[in-house]
This record gives C-alpha cells, structure tokens and sequence, in this order.
C-alpha cells in the first residue's frame, strides 16, 4: 500500500513558524535549602533567577513559576511576572500559598515557564526543598 501525501495546501490564514520559540537558560537559586519561617528570609524569599531568550519575532515575554508539593500533587503557589523585554529575570518565592500561609515542608516542583508576544513557550523544572 502506497499513501500519497501533499503539503502544498496549506489554508491561506495558517502562519507556519519554525524555531521561534523562547529559551531559559543559566538558572541559580538561592538559598538552595529553603527556610521560609527564619528571619529575615520572609522579607526576601527564596530567588530564582533565570535569563531569558527570544527572537527578534517573539518581542517581549512573561515567565510564570507554579511551586507543586510533590507530596500532594497540589500546585500552592502562582507567580507571573509582567511582560518584559529579553534578559535577567528573577522571581522571589517568600514560601507561603496562594492563601497567605506558609506551605509544609517537603520537596517542591517548580515549572517555570516563559511565554513571549507570539505565544511560543519554553518550559523548566527545577526542583527546590523547604525546611523547618
């Protein structure tokens, strides 16, 4: 059997765009062990930092970090910076929930992830602890 497949049809409203997504590179965090209760850690909370690439199409972008209790399987905490041009950025976790109160300890999966003006994404991991 022999399929035939054309892709010169392409819908005169479809954009096809290739390798024009966004990119996070040179992650730090600090402090690598987190103790959101001791002063005065609250005041500034834990920071990541991330530089963040698009190309010359993408413009802007806005990085959003999810904090997931790897336990519960609940995401506790949101964070979304305001659209910005390309380079350093930080966001500061101060350990509390969307609620206001401090979350349990245990081990935290962080999903940073850039959007720029044109919606392509780019996605991180990483992995943070907080102690009492």
């Amino acid at each position: 059997m022999v399929g035939f497949r054309r892709d010169d049809l392409w819908p005169q409203n479809l954009v096809f765009a290739y390798g024009l997504r966004p990119s996070l590179s040179n992650l730090t965090i600090t402090p690598l062990l987190f103790y959101p209760g001791s002063a005065p850690l609250p005041l500034y909370g834990q920071i990541l930092s991330i530089t963040v690439t698009t190309t010359s199409a993408g413009g802007n972008a806005s990085l959003k970090g999810e904090f997931r209790n790897r336990s519960s399987g609940s995401v506790l905490r949101t964070i979304t910076t305001a659209s910005a041009s390309p380079g350093q950025r930080t966001l500061t976790w101060d350990g509390r929930a969307d609620n206001g109160a401090f979350v349990a300890p245990g081990i935290y999966d962080v999903t940073l992830t850039v959007t720029d003006s044109i919606g392509g994404t780019a996605v991180l991991r990483p992995v943070v602890i907080v102690r009492y």
